[in-house]
């Protein structure tokens, strides 16, 4: 693991491509690439993790609980990795998989997390509830 890099606020702040590379928090990912998500072009695995999360009218809280703990998503997997044979015990071997996969990989979480918003969106659109009630 390579040491933070402090930088003066002026520089922090420069729109140049090389500054905001070396301020980028490590671990975080890179955004998600939307092109693909509004394509259609999505892994299969995703878009029945989503079907799975909306169906259950579970779309908003599962988004939140995403982005509030994406700094985290390196400790979540190396946790989740230890306790494995734990979670597969409790939530079954099926079904603790394609979350792992998903943890394991930031662009493939980036991309979990986009087509979240998008159901949503479309969900919040057709007047219809995105969360449990």
């Amino acid at each position: 693991m390579r040491p933070l890099e402090f930088q003066p606020i002026d520089a922090a702040f420069d729109s140049s491509q090389e500054n905001e590379a070396s301020i980028r928090s490590p671990g975080l990912g890179d955004p998600p690439d939307s092109s693909a998500i509004l394509s259609g072009d999505c892994d299969p695995l995703l878009l029945k993790m989503v079907d799975w999360i909306e169906s259950r009218r579970l779309l908003m809280p599962a988004l939140m609980l995403l982005e509030m703990h994406r700094p985290l998503r390196g400790l979540a997997h190396a946790s989740a990795l230890i306790l494995e044979p734990t979670l597969r015990a409790l939530v079954g071997g099926r079904n603790i998989n394609p979350f792992m996969q998903v943890l394991s990989d930031p662009q493939r979480l980036n991309s979990f997390m986009a087509l979240l918003r998008k159901r949503e969106r479309a969900q919040s659109e057709m007047g219809r509830p995105t969360h449990g009630s």
